[in-house]
């Protein structure tokens, strides 16, 4: 079985992966009560869009001398799991590298006590956004929080 790092959906359209500081923080994740701003490493940040009944997400590797795009999708099954089948990386040029099929189900834990999705660095970067009113939106809006 895969095991996968968990990852954090937030309203506003960020995804970010995280890894517990304390395993033991996994058995304690389905109460929805459970502050875990302090209990995180942060990962990979990106944002994603609900297609259909799939989830596509970007995110970004950062090398030092270029910027890898990858694309993962999820099938959403119910309200509480999901289905992880495929990941592309598509290279500084541009060209799609072959799919890395991977098949992970996931289970949906709500949470109200999240550390805000700035934590996650992309949606900050201003070559993240196509569109660049709305960059300046998303900036304006952070620093009011």
């Amino acid at each position: 079985m895969v095991v996968e790092e968990p990852f954090i959906l937030y309203n506003d359209g960020t995804y970010g992966n995280i890894s517990f500081k304390n395993e033991d923080s996994i058995y304690k994740q389905k109460n929805d009560s459970v502050d875990f701003k302090d209990q995180l490493y942060y990962g990979l940040g990106g944002y994603y869009e609900v297609k259909g009944d799939t989830i596509e997400v970007d995110t970004y590797m950062n090398y030092p001398l270029f910027i890898t795009l990858i694309k993962r999708y999820y099938k959403i099954i119910d309200r509480e799991s999901l289905f992880f089948f495929k990941e592309i990386w598509v290279t500084k040029h541009g060209a799609e590298e072959e799919p890395y099929d991977r098949y992970v189900f996931y289970e949906l834990i709500p949470n109200k006590r999240l550390p805000p999705s700035t934590k996650f660095r992309s949606k900050l970067k201003k070559w993240i956004w196509e569109d660049e009113n709305d960059w300046k939106n998303y900036k304006k809006h952070t620093r009011r929080q």
